[in-house]
Order: structure tokens, then C-alpha cells, then sequence
């Protein structure tokens, strides 16, 4: 399962909060420096969860894509603990109102949710499929500039 780990933390980490009010997604309020997070991220006989992530995003009308760092992945598998901290890109991300979605490096980890009226927070749900196990737990960000 060393291996489920690593090609976890090739990508976990992702944006999300809800509230209501119109958006213009052809903007660029998703542009700018986020935090993320990610916990309770579980499956089968596997936890996981994400901090210390800093999302750097551009949104050019409705798509968007940067990079993030920092990610500090701690997970249990059939009760060992694994560590690393990883560093990659968003791909895939897209904004469709206050909906939102994005990947980590590859289409295996998704992030889908909501972003508030105001750009300033996002949440939803995060999933990664790696070696045939399927994780899913709740992920937050917010706008650091």
C-alpha cells in the first residue's frame, strides 16, 4: 500500500465554500494565492488527509490552472502511517457559476464544490482513485491575496 501513498500524494489537495450570489465566470476571481486543506479523505482501509497546500490559480474566463506546494499528506493504510509533502500542478479547472472543479496532476484526483460570491473561500469534495481504492472527504480554501 507504500505504493497507493505515493501515487496519492502525486496529486490530493483542492478549493470550496458555498454561498449564493451571481457570479460572472467569465472573470478572474479565482485568480490568486489559496489555501487548502483536506481531511477525513477516506476509503476501504484508507484516511488520509491534506494541510499546509498553497494553490497558486489564473482563471482566464471560465477555466482556470496554476500550480500547488506545500502539501503535507499524512495517511493510514491497513493501520500504518505514511508522510510526504508534495508539490505540483491544477489542471482541468473550470467555473461554471459558483461551481468549481479541478484536478491535482491528473485526472485520478478531483475536486468539486463551490466558491463563495465574494472569492474569498471555496469547499466541496475531494476524490482520488489510486491502485483501485477510492477515497472521498471534504476540502476547503481560502484566498490569501
Amino acid at each position: 500500500m507504500t505504493a497507493f501513498c505515493v501515487a496519492l500524494a502525486a496529486g490530493l489537495a483542492a478549493c470550496g465554500s458555498s454561498d449564493t450570489g451571481n457570479m460572472n465566470p467569465t472573470g478572474t476571481g479565482l485568480t490568486g494565492t489559496w489555501s487548502y486543506s483536506a481531511s477525513a479523505v477516506s476509503g476501504d482501509t484508507v484516511s488520509c488527509s491534506v494541510a499546509g497546500a498553497t494553490l497558486a490559480l489564473t482563471q482566464t474566463g471560465s477555466t482556470f490552472t496554476g500550480t500547488y506546494s506545500g502539501a503535507q499528506l499524512s495517511c493510514t493504510v491497513n493501520g500504518k502511517n505514511y508522510a510526504f509533502t508534495k508539490s505540483g500542478n491544477v489542471t482541468n479547472g473550470t467555473i461554471n457559476g459558483q461551481d468549481v472543479s479541478f484536478n491535482f496532476d491528473s485526472a485520478t484526483i478531483t475536486n468539486t464544490g463551490t466558491v463563495n460570491s465574494g472569492f474569498t473561500s471555496m469547499s466541496g469534495m475531494a476524490t482520488a482513485t489510486q491502485l483501485g481504492v477510492t477515497v472521498t472527504g471534504p476540502w476547503m480554501a481560502n484566498k490569501t491575496n
